[in-house]
């Protein structure tokens, strides 16, 4: 596995894409700051420079390490995988967001672009970009809910050995993504770790606008979000058709106006660029038997991480003061925003 590491480029996905050709399989672009970082649907992506992981993974479909257009959602549930173990590694419970964001409690510290080009009914090719939060201490006012590896640990974490560890877990996962008989279990593992399953709270139905109460379920075949409702009816939703409402200024209680953050679920709906170009949507896949598990890391890397109250957390980051050299700097939002891509702003 090669990694090559770039002090400034515009964006890993961009830099992978424009080196295809010549970057054997799992090869890892990764930057130390993105002028222009890339989201869903033209979102940007915020990080400091040279304090968290920006990168791309190539994997390169072929023969038997083929993989069907409609078992593409398979990749999500590796790479989303991948770095939760890589949290948990490192001391850090965290979730998945339904499709692929990554949080701990209700604060983001991962997002991914997930861009791939297919040969007919096949994945031809697929570029992984994976930003993640490790020592980023001070974020921009606009971003509402983001956290850092650091702030959670107290640690200072070493981005390029950080980076080799993740790599090694990606290659595991999405080795188990591309066998057929792995798939069940990867799929039964990803839903143990979906953000807010079991738990009724608030979301928006993004294609009526109404506002309701629902309790995440799993996901469908098709990899669609489902949620029970408060009449025992269970909806299904496509990526940008639901928002998750976060209250981050207070407990629910509309009289002491709460700031929320209404966060669309989007995620990496898995852009998919055809031979000539075209795009389709991003169905799951599940069959087989018991995940195995990945290598695990050297006891070099393993380090004990106290834990922060949610209050306390929130009175870290607020006490810092966003004086940082962001790269790239981006106007300030409304207090409700609505994220659109699953390697953006954070949220």
């Amino acid at each position: 596995m090669e990694i090559i590491w770039l002090n400034s480029i515009d964006s890993t996905n961009n830099e992978a894409a424009r080196r295809m050709d010549s970057l054997d399989n799992l090869s890892v672009i990764a930057a130390k700051c993105q002028t222009h970082g890339r989201g869903q649907r033209g979102n940007s992506w915020l990080s400091g420079a040279g304090e968290n992981l920006t990168f791309s993974m190539v994997l390169k479909f072929s023969g038997r390490s083929g993989m069907a257009a409609k078992d593409q959602f398979a990749l999500s549930q590796a790479a989303s995988l991948a770095v939760v173990t890589f949290l948990e590694e490192n001391g850090i419970r965290a979730m998945i967001k339904w499709p692929n964001d990554i949080y701990v409690g209700d604060r983001k510290i991962c997002g991914m672009l997930i861009e791939n080009t297919l040969a007919g009914a096949m994945i031809a090719t697929s570029i992984v970009g994976i930003g993640l939060n490790l020592n980023q201490t001070a974020f921009p006012g606009q971003v509402l809910n983001p956290v850092s590896a650091r702030l959670l640990t107290g640690r200072t974490f070493d981005v390029e050995s950080s980076l080799e560890r993740l790599a090694g877990l990606l290659e595991h996962y999405f080795a188990l993504a591309v066998d057929t008989p792995s798939r069940s279990c990867l799929n039964d593992r990803y839903i143990s770790l979906l953000y807010r399953r079991g738990e009724r709270h608030d979301y928006t139905d993004c294609r009526t606008g109404e506002v309701f109460q629902g309790i995440i379920k799993g996901i469908s075949p098709e990899a669609k979000l489902v949620v029970e409702t408060s009449d025992g009816a269970c909806r299904e939703f496509y990526f940008k058709e639901i928002s998750y409402i976060i209250y981050t200024g207070g407990p629910r209680d509309q009289s002491s106006s709460p700031r929320i953050a209404a966060i669309t679920a989007s995620g990496s709906e898995e852009r998919n660029t055809e031979l000539p170009a075209t795009k389709i949507e991003t169905p799951a896949s599940a069959n087989a038997s018991a995940l195995p598990a990945p290598t695990p890391p050297s006891t070099s890397m393993r380090h004990p991480a106290p834990c922060l109250s949610i209050s306390a957390l929130t009175a870290l980051i607020l006490s810092y003061v966003a004086s940082m050299n962001f790269c790239p700097p981006k106007p300030a939002n409304t207090d409700i925003i609505s994220t659109k891509s699953a390697f953006p702003r954070y949220g």
